[in-house]
């Protein structure tokens, strides 16, 4: 069961990975796409999933804190995703993003999260895949490498809904 699941986790992640690509380089075609299909009779709005998405993954600081590598892979194509769907800036997709309630409780579960990387251990292939499999991990300097990339990946989100706009005064 766990590596058919970590199988999904690595489709999704390869989904988001691939949909980060289309709109890299201010492409403004796809960003507005991701919203709105004009050319078709009905639209998703892959944004507004897309955020839901990262609310069920980082429904709480401790859902975050027990992820799989899978899992903390997923959720950082995912805000890789959404960040450079921002980008340009694309003040449509930042508006979507930044006045989602679910967005702002993802990202302050994930900027919750203590990492204590100090005493992160440093685990074999064969330890850390009976530990996975228990659930009864240690964390690995691996995971807290990532977890603290998940960190960054959450601000560069929130500086991406901000990227080119005026400020009040």
């Amino acid at each position: 069961y766990l590596e058919e699941y970590q199988e999904k986790l690595q489709l999704s992640c390869d989904t988001f990975t691939y949909l980060t690509q289309s709109v890299e380089g201010h492409n403004s075609e796809f960003q507005r796409l991701l919203s709105e299909q004009s050319t078709h009779v009905g639209n998703i709005d892959l944004l507004h999933n897309t955020v839901l998405l990262l609310l069920v993954l980082c429904e709480s600081t401790e859902a975050v804190a027990t992820m799989i590598d899978e899992e903390l892979d997923l959720t950082l194509a995912v805000f890789d995703f959404l960040a450079e769907a921002c980008y340009g800036p694309c003040e449509r997709n930042q508006s979507a993003i930044a006045t989602k309630l679910d967005a702002v409780i993802a990202i302050r579960n994930v900027l919750k999260l203590e990492v204590d990387y100090e005493n992160a251990q440093k685990v074999t292939k064969h330890d850390k895949g009976e530990k996975d499999a228990k659930r009864d991990r240690v964390l690995t300097v691996a995971t807290a490498r990532k977890m603290i990339k998940l960190k960054v990946s959450a601000v560069q989100l929130i500086f991406a809904c901000f990227e080119g706009r005026a400020q009040d005064n």
